[in-house]
């Protein structure tokens, strides 16, 4: 679903790391669409294909969310390790660029950020 949405340039990619129990995402949405309507398509998307997928039970996400804004360069990049290390941080792998869901994982194409958010 995060790389759905992004093709459809509802937002920008910069991070995301996916847990058992949480995520974490750093975009930047795109004009036209608001942080709620962008998270409103990933979480619904995603519940709805794990539906059509078979999954039975409660619901997927829960409600709501919380947002932080990005001021500047020293923030994102701390914003960016945070997500990054949480894998790591939960015993899971040594190295973030280990765990399979993580945008620090090889191979996952991420968008630059803002110009001032680039240091």
């Amino acid at each position: 679903m995060l790389y759905h949405y992004r093709k459809q340039g509802h937002y920008r990619l910069l991070a995301f790391v996916l847990m058992p129990d949480h995520f974490h995402l750093l975009i930047t949405t795109s004009p036209g669409t608001t942080l709620e309507r962008a998270l409103q398509l990933i979480k619904g998307g995603s519940a709805y294909q794990l539906k059509q997928a078979g999954r039975k039970g409660p619901a997927v996400w829960q409600k709501g969310y919380t947002d932080r804004r990005v001021r500047n360069a020293e923030e994102y990049k701390t914003f960016v390790e945070y997500i990054q290390q949480n894998p790591v941080k939960a015993g899971m792998v040594e190295r973030p660029e280990k765990y399979k869901y993580c945008s620090a994982y090889p191979g996952y194409k991420l968008d630059p950020p803002r110009p001032y958010l680039s240091g």
